[in-house]
């Protein structure tokens, strides 16, 4: 968030509004990330599979089980 938004929220609305203002960016952030794939190289889309950990992919991958 920028110091004008948060300056503006503050003068709005207080400390209780800018409080409010920063949980809702850290919750959009998290909607973010979860709509990322694990492994993508890019902003948005989902590439890579499902696992997490990027040395089980390769494993599946290549055919080891």
């Amino acid at each position: 968030m920028g110091s004008k938004v948060g300056t503006k929220v503050y003068t709005l609305g207080g400390y209780r509004a800018t409080g409010a203002l920063s949980c809702g960016w850290i919750g959009f952030n998290i909607i973010i990330l979860c709509l990322r794939g694990p492994h993508t190289k890019k902003w948005l889309g989902w590439a890579g599979g499902h696992e997490l950990r990027k040395s089980r992919l390769q494993k599946n991958q290549n055919g080891d089980v």
